[in-house]
């Protein structure tokens, strides 16, 4: 055999293995992502279901020899309720109930003067039309961080065991003592 025809063989089985654990780092990147998935989903808030359903994986981005996960919710409110908001405390809204005992705004009505004296009355009860009004007290809502937490969880709990498999699965391809 001829020196050059073994470095290419040679050259053949190294790229070769690469593509495999190229591979196995994908479907692992894969893998995590569903579970920060999944860890996010169980956060979200869920009045009706709609912003827990919406949040999506992307495809796994490779950028030098980095594999990154990418998740996103489309819903328009999903910002504000991962990071919270400013309101004006004072502001008059009618709301109705659902049915559920939930409260769907309607219409924003006015400012109240006479914001900040005394305590809020709680849970007014509906007109007789199941309109309810009620007046902000609140300057800021606080976010729920439910991606965060999500991120935070799947770290601490779900990346060392995926590690470990990885790990596992390359020297599997790559085969130990070699």
């Amino acid at each position: 055999m001829k020196k050059g025809n073994i470095a290419g063989e040679y050259r053949k089985k190294v790229l070769a293995i690469h593509r495999k654990i190229a591979g196995e780092l994908v479907r692992a990147a894969k893998q995590l992502g569903q579970v920060l998935l999944d860890e996010t989903r169980e956060r979200t808030p869920a009045d009706q279901g709609d912003l827990r359903m919406k949040w999506a994986q992307m495809p796994v981005e490779k950028k030098g020899d980095r594999y990154f996960i990418k998740i996103t919710n489309p819903a328009q409110y999903a910002a504000f309720v991962e990071f919270g908001y400013m309101q004006r405390p004072g502001m008059i809204l009618k709301m109705k109930e659902d049915g559920k005992g939930r409260l769907r705004f309607v219409e924003f009505l006015g400012y109240s003067a006479k914001y900040g004296l005394g305590e809020p009355t709680g849970k007014v009860p509906p007109d007789k039309d199941g309109y309810v009004t009620i007046i902000t007290r609140k300057r800021f809502i606080a976010g729920r961080f439910m991606a965060r937490e999500g991120l935070r969880v799947t770290k601490e709990t779900h990346w060392p065991q995926l590690k470990r498999y990885i790990l596992a699965r390359m020297k599997k391809t790559w085969g130990e003592g070699q």
